[in-house]
């Protein structure tokens, strides 16, 4: 065997990549490489007709070694496959594109190896000899292009029909017409009729074998004009596509008197340069020939129409065909394909309409005696320059002898296996589930959510999972090799990884540690455990670090809550779904008295007054189906007995699912509130008291003039005449003065606060009756027309209170006097009740209003009363579940609106001593 050619053997298991060396080095020129970089820099550096490799390696797999071989260093390499992985690479697209053969590691014989490397050797000698041979025609090809298209004699080739096949650019220019032109015409059709008869016996002279010879002929131009020339004609045999052409060299006739001697030695100096390419192609031939008729394979050329062109004589010696059976034929590959194989053909149709320049395969074919082959074929697909289809070139060889070989190495095989499934199915188990336990923890150690990274023992960074490269924004380049501590957020989570290191080089186990991280988010803190793989001579520490800043931050809100939660001066209270308190701050204990240790585990009822059950389960049963009552007053009881005014906010607490597991209640003590508000109240009454005592004085005043009048006129009648006329208008002003009274009394003494069913429009009268004689001194008008009866559920004293301060404030507003606009309406859609008194005062300064709600708050300059009584007021409105609003503008005027609910829903907590 010849040892010119050169093997590359690339395996990275050393045992087996020795195994190849050894069967193969005695009749081959092997080198080995590891690894496919190791190949790559090897297939650099020299020249290799075949490559040996495994698929599954460190680095980089073989396949796609193969096919950046392929494309960067050798596209003809041929290549072997020997894998114990097939689905890597399986074995019918792996045959189909780059490989020449595929063995399974295990599953062949040496002989087998070194069979499949010689014939592997061989087709690629007859690539290399084919394409050199392609080279050195595509030289001659493109000489004679040259000097054809730069000729400057007019050049032209004809078929034996004698229409033009090529045309320079002389002929062009002489005669005018180019090749296009003679789409649907001969070059007859340009000759002069007279000269057509004598140049059509010419050229089939030249035709049928006459030497080359000359004619002297007129040509019609293209622009009509005749041309006298002098055409060299020669016939040139067996061109492809055709069978035989002429040759011709045409020139002026009044040229050639002028440059005959020139021409004549550049018609023989070209004639000379034609004949020895002549001689060159003829060599080539016979070289061509000798190498196709000797080769181990069968050659195969096809045409543009997929006719015969050549075959070589192992087509004959393998099928039983005779070359003239195919030889200008379209070959019968129903007749020699086999059935299935059948649609490989249509392929071939399919690559060359995508512009494919070769493809593989293996296929069944029949011989002539119907003798069933195995072929494995490679066909090379031929393009013009214009990139239309020329033709194709099959090289085959029979692999007939290799398939039975394999299908009784894989029935040897079968048989071994089976023996060594049962001779190492134990250990082949265990293996396996190695493969498998390492698969899935590397699973599990890139896909965990925490970053898990290993140093070496200079703290260096070896590898890190999917989770901490994505977090630090880095790719596993940048990190490979880095001190860890430059990912560290400061020198305290540094020196905290060293000491962790330490305590694992003394051999103590370290626990759970944090540190900080500096991340492109910010600085986050990890809890970390620290373990030590590897062996004593090469040691990796593994870090697992759980994002634990969030976690930090809400134990940090959580204590916070806590201490705002315990120090609140609030009672704060948990209860149960049975409603037994679970948690007790600070505030319930200094407001109702009890520890917490007291009151927990206690009922709820703890707190409540003993007349108070039934409003405790009642506030319970709303906050069950609302989930939230929000500011009730309502009343409590201390440890000592007494009893609390106390705000009530209470919600449920539910669990994911939404089913209810306690609930946590806010207590605000109003004690001190309420007894302000009292006295508050009593002084509005009695400012009230002093606004209306003229008022007052002079209602009474005037009766009592009357009084006065008709008993002074009784006195002084006659004992026997008295005018009963005056005495019975006396009775009527005594009877005047005490409505007043009794009014008086109704209205300024309070009443026990419970809740009555009133008419607004007859309380607004009552109230500016009582104030008619303020209003009239103040030069206010009342404008009042309630239109109907509007009745709502209130404590009457209390509205009344309500109704006072407003009117004061509104008389207050208008110090040079000015109109009261009081409205009632009633609101069904929220059933409700509003009532509007709108003056055309002064007006609120917009940066004051929404303060003169508050208590003790007056900044006016011009006018008097807006204090206490707006707060009372705002508190009244509130606690009977109404509002009070008002908008102003400055100069304008001030609308101020009660809105109470028809029903209210609140009147165990509007009881308000007013004692």
């Amino acid at each position: 065997m010849t040892m010119t050619q050169k093997i590359l053997v690339v395996e990275d298991d050393p045992v087996f990549r020795n195994y190849l060396h050894q069967v193969l080095k005695y009749d081959f020129d092997v080198v080995t490489a590891p690894g496919p970089l190791e190949a790559l820099e090897a297939l650099r550096g020299d020249s290799f007709a075949l490559m040996i490799t495994d698929l599954r390696m460190p680095d980089m797999d073989g396949r796609a070694l193969v096919e950046k071989v392929r494309a960067e260093i050798d596209p003809n390499l041929m290549v072997i496959i020997i894998t114990a992985y097939e689905d890597d690479w399986p074995m019918d697209i792996a045959m189909s594109s780059d490989v020449f053969r595929y063995l399974r590691k295990g599953a062949f014989l040496p002989s087998e190896l070194k069979q499949n490397v010689s014939k592997a050797l061989e087709v690629r000698g007859s690539i290399v000899s084919l394409n050199e041979y392609k080279r050195r025609a595509d030289i001659s090809e493109t000489l004679y292009r040259d000097v054809f298209e730069k000729s400057t004699d007019a050049l032209f080739i004809t078929d034996i029909r004698m229409r033009p096949v090529a045309l320079n650019r002389r002929f062009t220019e002489l005669i005018g017409y180019s090749l296009e032109d003679f789409a649907d015409r001969t070059l007859i059709d340009i000759i002069d009729e007279g000269d057509r008869r004598h140049a059509v016996q010419a050229f089939n002279a030249r035709i049928a074998g006459h030497p080359p010879g000359t004619i002297r002929l007129h040509f019609l131009s293209k622009d009509g004009s005749r041309t006298y020339v002098k055409v060299w004609a020669r016939v040139i045999r067996e061109v492809r596509d055709m069978s035989n052409a002429v040759f011709c060299m045409a020139r002026e006739v009044e040229d050639l008197k002028e440059e005959k001697g020139k021409d004549d030695a550049a018609i023989e100096k070209l004639q000379g340069r034609l004949a020895e390419k002549d001689r060159e192609i003829d060599n080539l031939q016979r070289q061509f020939h000798r190498l196709t008729e000797h080769a181990k394979d069968m050659i195969i050329w096809l045409g543009r129409d997929f006719s015969c062109e050549y075959l070589n004589q192992e087509v004959q010696r393998l099928l039983g065909y005779a070359p003239d059976e195919f030889l200008g034929k379209k070959i019968p590959w129903k007749r020699i394909i086999h059935q299935d194989d059948l649609p490989l053909v249509k392929t071939w149709e399919e690559a060359i309409r995508s512009k494919a320049a070769d493809m593989e395969g293996e296929v069944r074919v029949y011989t002539k005696s119907r003798y069933m082959l195995f072929l494995s074929y490679r066909i090379s697909f031929q393009y013009d320059t214009q990139g239309r289809f020329s033709g194709l070139d099959i090289i085959a060889e029979d692999i007939t002898q290799q398939k039975i070989a394999e299908q009784e190495l894989h029935k040897a095989n079968r048989k071994i296996q089976e023996f060594n499934a049962r001779l190492t199915g134990r250990v082949s188990k265990k293996i396996r589930a190695l493969q498998e336990s390492e698969e899935r923890y590397k699973q599990i150690v890139e896909d965990s959510g925490d970053i898990i990274f290993s140093l070496d023992s200079e703290a260096r960074l070896v590898y890190m999972n999917r989770k901490g490269l994505q977090t630090l924004r880095v790719s596993p380049e940048e990190i490979l090799t880095r001190p860890c501590r430059e990912f560290m957020a400061d020198e305290a989570s540094e020196k905290m990884l060293q000491e962790m290191i330490g305590l694992i080089r003394d051999g103590r186990s370290p626990g759970p540690f944090d540190i900080s991280i500096e991340t492109p988010e910010g600085k986050k803190i990890y809890r970390t455990t620290l373990l030590q793989i590897g062996d004593p001579s090469r040691v990796e520490y593994v870090c697992i670090a759980g994002d634990i800043s969030e976690e930090i931050a809400k134990n940090k809100r959580l204590q916070l809550l806590a201490n705002i939660e315990h120090y609140s001066a609030d009672a704060i209270i948990g209860l149960d779904i049975d409603q037994r308190i679970i948690s007790w701050n600070h505030g319930a204990s200094m407001i109702f008295g009890w520890s917490e240790d007291e009151a927990v585990g206690k009922p709820v009822l703890l707190i409540v007054p003993d007349e108070g059950g039934g409003e405790a389960e009642e506030i319970i049963d709303e906050v069950r189906s609302k989930g939230l009552v929000k500011d009730r007053e309502t009343r409590g009881k201390t440890k000592s007995g007494r009893i609390l005014d106390v705000l009530l906010t209470i919600n449920t607490l539910k669990d994911d699912s939404g089913g209810i597991f306690g609930f946590s209640a806010i207590i605000k003590d109003l004690t001190e509130k309420k007894k302000m508000e009292s006295a508050l109240i009593q002084s509005e009454r009695l400012a009230a008291t002093g606004k209306l005592s003229a008022s007052i004085a002079h209602e009474i005043n005037n009766p009592l003039y009357g009084i006065r009048s008709c008993l002074n006129h009784v006195l002084n009648t006659k004992k026997d005449g008295i005018d009963y006329q005056f005495v019975r208008l006396a009775i009527k002003e005594t009877d005047r003065i005490a409505d007043l009274i009794r009014n008086m009394k109704t209205f300024y003494m309070p009443n026990e606060g419970g809740v009555q069913k009133i008419d607004i429009g007859e309380t607004l009268r009552d109230v500016f009756i009582l104030n008619r004689k303020y209003l009239e001194e103040h030069a206010v008008k009342l404008n009042f027309r309630p239109g109907g009866a509007y009745y709502v559920e209130c404590v009457p004293d209390q509205i009344k209170q309500v109704f006072i301060n407003i009117v004061n404030n509104a008389v207050e507003a208008m110090p040079s006097g000015g109109e009261l606009r009081v409205d009632v309406k009633s609101r069904p859609e929220n059933e409700t009740v509003s009532i509007s008194f709108q003056d055309n005062g002064v007006g609120i300064p917009s940066d004051e209003l929404p303060r003169i709600f508050e208590m003790f708050y007056s900044k006016k300059t011009m006018v008097k009363g807006v204090g206490l009584g707006l707060s009372v007021s705002y508190g009244i409105v509130k606690r009977h579940g109404g509002s009070i609003d008002v908008t102003s503008e400055a100069g304008k005027g001030s609308t101020f609106t009660v809105t109470l609910p028809v029903k209210t829903l609140w009147a165990r907590q509007m009881h308000l001593d007013l004692k």
